[in-house]
C-alpha cells in the first residue's frame, strides 16, 4: 500500500461509516504489548477505528496488525517511516475531514462504553474544542490521587471496576480545563478548522497542550468526561531521550501564553472549582468519601441533646450504606477529649476516626466530602471552620423558638444577631435536615434559604439503645414518692406551659378532690422563662389548700432519676404550644406511663390520630381530660398502647438510613461555591462575644437553678406557711 494512495483509500473507508460518528485514531510505533492490548479495548466496541502504523520497526508489530485488519472491521495505514506523533496525528486531522477525530495513545486502555461519554462532554456546549477523561497517569487529571500520575491503578482494582465506580459517584459537572491531556482527545471538527492543526515544530506531548490554548484564546474550551477512566501507561513521559525536548517545549508554552503556568497552578491547587470537585468525586470511587460528623457537644455526663447526638452516631456508624460510602465515619471531637467520654462509642472504634477540633481546623480546604453538624449552630467561628474543611455542610435545625421568640435572648442585639446567624447557616449549608415536616415548613415561613432538593426529614429515633439508665429516685422524692404524681419534663420556657399544668393542679385539687402533687423536673432558663408567672400563682395561693405541699421543683435530673419520674407518675403533662419533635410522650409510653399532650406544631404529625390531646388551655377543660385519664385505667392504657405504636415509625436505624440516602443524593450534586472567607451580613462582634455570652449563660443558669430551689425550700416550709397566714390582711 503505497501513501500516495492513502487518501483514496480513506475516502472509500469513510463512505461506509455513518456520517456523525467520530473516527478513532490510534498511532502505532513499535511497543507490541501495549498495541495489542490497546486494540483489544477497541475492538470490542462498535466504533470507527483507523490504525496508523508510524514506521515501526518491530517485527512483531507489522504482522500482527496486518493479521487483526483480516479478523476485524477497521482501517490500517501502514507508514514506511516514521514522520513522529504530531505530524501524523495531523495527517489524520486531514485524512479524515469533515469527521471529528478522537487520538488514542497506543499505551492506553478503553473501558467499555467510552466514546458515548467522552462525545456527550465534547457536545457538553458548542465552544468545546476537546473532550478527554481521568486516569491513573493523568497530570491534573489523575485519580484517585489527585496531580499524582501513577503508572499502575490505585488499590488493586481493574480498569472496568474502576470505570464502573467512577460512573457511579460522578457528578456529571464536565469540568473545564486549562488544556487537554493526550491521553485520550476526542477534536471538534469546528475547533480544527477554527484553530488549525498540532504546531509540528513543537515536540510531542506539548502539542496538544499548544493547540488547548490558542482555541482557549479563540473563545472555545477543553472540558473533562468526569463519567469516564482510561488507564494509561504514560511511557512517552519516561522516556529519558524525550525530557530535554519536553522542558523546551514546555518552556515555550509559557513564552507563548502567559497564563499558562498560573492557569495550571490554580486548577491543580484549588478546592472549590468543578474539576476539583469532579476529582474528589472519583477520589471517592477508590477510597471511598470522607463523612465526618461534629460530635463537640459531647462530655462526660451526657444530656438529652448528647444521648440523642450518641444514638445517631452509633445508628450512622453501623448502617450498611455507610460501609458501602465510607471506610470510616469521622468524628470530629473536643481538643483533649477524655477516653470516658468516648466510651458510648468505643466498641465501634474499628468503624469510627476520631479527629480533635484542633486537628480538623489544620486541614484542606474541602477535605470532607460532607460535614455533618446534627444540633443548630451556635458559634459563627464553627460555622466558617466546618464550611473550610468540608466540601459539602450538613445542618440540623430541630425548630425555630429561639429565632422567633426575642424573650429567650438577654437583649435585641444578642437575637438579632443569632437570626442573623441562623440566616446565614442555611444560606451555607448543602443540606439541611429536620426532624418533622412542621419544622420544615416554619423554616419556609421564616424565610430561610431552603432548596427542596437539599433539606430532608429524617426524625428521631426513640428507640435509644445504647442509653438505659437505671432507676434512681431523686433529692428530696419522698415528700410525694408514695401519692400519685403528674409529671412535667423540660425546661421552664414560657411556651413549655408550666404555668398551665400548676393550674390543671389546682382544678383537680378543688373540684376533683384529688389529693395527688405536680412535680416539675427540668433545668431554669435565665431568659424567657415562666419562672414569675409561677411564682405569682404560688403567692396567690395564700393559704396552701390547693398547692401549698402538693407542687414540686426538682430542677435538672440525671437519666436515671428522669426514669424513675417517668415510671411512678401518675401521668406526664406536656402541653408545650411549639415543638421540633417532641421526644417526652414517647419515654413516658416506653415504661407504661400515659402522656398528655397540646395539639400543636409537629406533635400531631410525629403522634398521630391515634392519641387523646389536649382540646384547649382552659384549665377546666384540661383537668377534665387528666382526671378521665387518671381515673381510668383502660383510658390510660390506650394512650400508652397508641403511642408505641406510633414509637414503631421512629427508629435509629430508620433516621440513620435517610441521613444516608440524604447523603448520597447530596453527593451527586454540586456543593455550594461559598469561600470560607466570605462574610455574612452579621456584627462580627458576635465571634468574640459569644464565648462570653456563653459563660455567663452556664453562670447565671447556674445562680438561677440555685435561687430558685432555695425559694422552694422556704416556701415548703412549716415556719414559711405560719408567717405567711400571720401575715395576710
Amino acid at each position: 500500500m503505497s501513501e500516495s494512495n492513502f487518501q483514496e483509500i480513506v475516502q472509500d473507508w469513510l463512505a461506509k461509516v455513518p456520517p456523525t460518528d467520530p473516527i478513532v485514531v490510534v498511532i502505532t510505533h513499535n511497543r507490541y504489548e501495549q498495541v495489542l492490548q490497546c486494540l483489544e479495548s477497541l475492538l470490542k466496541e462498535e466504533v470507527a477505528l483507523a490504525v496508523i502504523d508510524d514506521g515501526s520497526t518491530d517485527r512483531l508489530v507489522i504482522p500482527a496488525l496486518k493479521r487483526l485488519k483480516e479478523q476485524y472491521d477497521f482501517i490500517y495505514l501502514q507508514k514506511e517511516s516514521s514522520d513522529g506523533t504530531v505530524p501524523t496525528i495531523n495527517q489524520a486531522f486531514a485524512w479524515f475531514a469533515p469527521r471529528d477525530v478522537v487520538v488514542i495513545r497506543s499505551d492506553t486502555i478503553m473501558p467499555a462504553g467510552w466514546l458515548p461519554r467522552l462525545k456527550k462532554a465534547a457536545y457538553r456546549r458548542t465552544n468545546i474544542a476537546t473532550a478527554t477523561a481521568f486516569s491513573n497517569y493523568g497530570g491534573i487529571l489523575s485519580v484517585p490521587h489527585r496531580n499524582a500520575s501513577d503508572p499502575s491503578i490505585a488499590s488493586g482494582l481493574n480498569l472496568e471496576q474502576v470505570d464502573k465506580l467512577i460512573q457511579q459517584t460522578s457528578i456529571h459537572l464536565t469540568p473545564v480545563v486549562p488544556s487537554t491531556f493526550c491521553h485520550c482527545v476526542y477534536y471538534k471538527r469546528n475547533a480544527l478548522e477554527a484553530v488549525g492543526f498540532l504546531d509540528e515544530a513543537l515536540p510531542d506531548l506539548v502539542a496538544e497542550t499548544d493547540f488547548s490554548h490558542r482555541a482557549n484564546a479563540a473563545g472555545y474550551m477543553q472540558v473533562v468526561a468526569d463519567d469516564l477512566f482510561v488507564f494509561y501507561k504514560g511511557l512517552d513521559f519516561i522516556q529519558p531521550e524525550q525530557q530535554a525536548d519536553l522542558q523546551a517545549g514546555l518552556q515555550a508554552l509559557q513564552g507563548r501564553y502567559s497564563w499558562h503556568n498560573p492557569w495550571l497552578k490554580e486548577a491543580s491547587g484549588t478546592r472549590r472549582s468543578t474539576l476539583a470537585v469532579a476529582l474528589e468525586a472519583g477520589r471517592a470511587a477508590f477510597l471511598g468519601y470522607r463523612v465526618a460528623v461534629d460530635a463537640t457537644i459531647l462530655k462526660l455526663e451526657p444530656d438529652g441533646t448528647q444521648i440523642w447526638t450518641i444514638e445517631l452516631i452509633r445508628a450512622l456508624a453501623t448502617n450498611p450504606i455507610r460501609r458501602k460510602l465510607c471506610p470510616k465515619l469521622i468524628l470530629i471531637v473536643q481538643n483533649g477529649v477524655s477516653q470516658r467520654v468516648l466510651k458510648p462509642v468505643e466498641d465501634l472504634l474499628d468503624d469510627l476516626e476520631i479527629v480533635p477540633y484542633s486537628v480538623m481546623q489544620g486541614l484542606p480546604k474541602a477535605y470532607f466530602d460532607i460535614l455533618f453538624r446534627p444540633l443548630q449552630l451556635q458559634s459563627l467561628d464553627n460555622l466558617y471552620d466546618f464550611r473550610n474543611v468540608a466540601a459539602r455542610f450538613v445542618l440540623t435545625q430541630l425548630d425555630f423558638i429561639g429565632y422567633t421568640n426575642p424573650g429567650y435572648h438577654s437583649s435585641f442585639k444578642v437575637w438579632d444577631d443569632y437570626r442573623h446567624l441562623t440566616e446565614f447557616s442555611f444560606a451555607a449549608a448543602d443540606g439541611v435536615t429536620f426532624f418533622s415536616n412542621d419544622a420544615l415548613d416554619d423554616a419556609l415561613l421564616q424565610g430561610m434559604e431552603v432548596d427542596p432538593d437539599r433539606a430532608c426529614i429524617i426524625g428521631a429515633g426513640v428507640d435509644h439503645h445504647f442509653f438505659q439508665a437505671p432507676s434512681e429516685a431523686p433529692a428530696k422524692s419522698e415528700r410525694f414518692a408514695n401519692e400519685p404524681f403528674l409529671l412535667m419534663l423540660g425546661t421552664n420556657y414560657k411556651h413549655k406551659r408550666r404555668s398551665f399544668a400548676v393550674e390543671i393542679l389546682k382544678v383537680l385539687r378543688r373540684d376533683y378532690g384529688w389529693n395527688g402533687h405536680l412535680v416539675m423536673a427540668g433545668p431554669s432558663m435565665p431568659w424567657g422563662s415562666s419562672a414569675a408567672e409561677e411564682a405569682l400563682q404560688r403567692l396567690e395561693d395564700r393559704d396552701d389548700t390547693l398547692l401549698g405541699n402538693h407542687l414540686h421543683y426538682l430542677g435538672a435530673v440525671s437519666e436515671g432519676e428522669k426514669r424513675w419520674l417517668l415510671e411512678k407518675a401518675a401521668l406526664v403533662l406536656y402541653p408545650s404550644n411549639y415543638e421540633g419533635f417532641g421526644l417526652v410522650p414517647f419515654e413516658a409510653a416506653s415504661v407504661g406511663t400515659p402522656c398528655l399532650t397540646a395539639l400543636s406544631t409537629s406533635v400531631q404529625e410525629v403522634l398521630g390520630d391515634e392519641v387523646v390531646y389536649l382540646e384547649s388551655y382552659d384549665p377546666a377543660v384540661g383537668a377534665r381530660q387528666v382526671w378521665e385519664m387518671v381515673a381510668s385505667e383502660a383510658a390510660g392504657r390506650c394512650q400508652v398502647e397508641a403511642i408505641n405504636r406510633r414509637a414503631q415509625l421512629f427508629t435509629w436505624q430508620g433516621v440513620a438510613e435517610k441521613t444516608w440516602q440524604f447523603f448520597e443524593k447530596l453527593l451527586k450534586m454540586p456543593p455550594r461555591r461559598l469561600e470560607s472567607t466570605e462574610q455574612p451580613d452579621i456584627d462580627r462582634g458576635l465571634k468574640s462575644a459569644y464565648l462570653d455570652l456563653q459563660n455567663e449563660y452556664v453562670r447565671l443558669k447556674s445562680w438561677a437553678d440555685e435561687l430558685n430551689q432555695r425559694v422552694i425550700e422556704v416556701e415548703g416550709s412549716r415556719g414559711y406557711r405560719i408567717i405567711k397566714r400571720l401575715t395576710r390582711p
